[in-house]
């Protein structure tokens, strides 16, 4: 047996590969999986992440940890190419980054009218960055704002949303800004991506009872990324490596 992860932290498993399969203490399922899945992903940052973070070295820091659980759980490598971009919605709003649409600049409607509503910056990442090389030649996709996005929720504008993504789909778009700061920037982008491969869950009542969970905000105030596990059982029996 080769141990390939011990830590004291209360929060962790005991991680280690023996025949070739992962182990993880404690866990209900075990898996094989040979060699690292390789997995490109394309990173487009609008033009409210570069003013307020300028070159691609905080999103190259962000990403690193955002990876860190995909490799330890479930041997998927996350290979992250950066692309600034100010062709977004988001980018053609008057309004200050950190200020949000309204109906009397912005338009009547959250969606499809307002320039910083996620459901429209999604669909802009999905359907119009396309044609790009670089998306030609990537499996996953992710934008990045540091927009004070909103959504409609029940029909209604509303701003409490930090990310949006098609389950089991392949694009997903999340907001880093510093007043979040680093590690929630890194959460939010592992729970978008865990919904690509399959999660459902939103919230403590959909995952398993008293386990920490990203799904449901489990992780939010635990700053080390290198974790060998952020999910819960249930979110694992969802979780499909097999979809990209």
């Amino acid at each position: 047996m080769t141990k390939v992860y011990d830590t004291s932290n209360p929060y962790e498993n005991y991680l280690r590969v023996q025949n070739n399969r992962i182990v993880i203490d404690g866990a209900k399922f075990t898996y094989d999986f040979g060699p690292a899945k390789q997995t490109s992903v394309a990173v487009f940052m609008d033009g409210s992440y570069q003013a307020t973070y300028g070159g691609t070295n905080e999103i190259n820091v962000t990403m690193d940890g955002a990876a860190m659980p995909f490799l330890n759980r479930w041997n998927i490598k996350l290979k992250p190419t950066f692309l600034n971009t100010s062709s977004f919605p988001t980018d053609s709003c008057t309004l200050p980054s950190a200020t949000e649409c309204n109906s009397g600049i912005c338009g009547a409607n959250c969606y499809p009218d307002h320039h910083k509503n996620i459901t429209r910056n999604l669909e802009y990442l999905r359907d119009q960055l396309a044609p790009l090389p670089l998306y030609k030649s990537s499996d996953l996709f992710l934008g990045v704002t540091a927009c004070k996005i909103c959504w409609q929720k029940n029909g209604v504008h509303n701003t409490y949303i930090l990310g949006l993504s098609y389950t089991t789909g392949k694009q997903g778009m999340v907001l880093n800004n510093k007043t979040r700061g680093q590690m929630l920037n890194v959460r939010v982008i592992q729970h978008e991506l865990s919904h690509i491969y399959g999660c459902t869950s939103d919230s403590k009542a959909q995952c398993t009872p008293y386990k920490d969970c990203i799904m449901s905000g489990g992780f939010d105030q635990i700053k080390q990324y290198d974790l060998p596990s952020i999910w819960c059982d249930h979110c694992s029996e969802e979780f499909n490596r097999a979809l990209h």
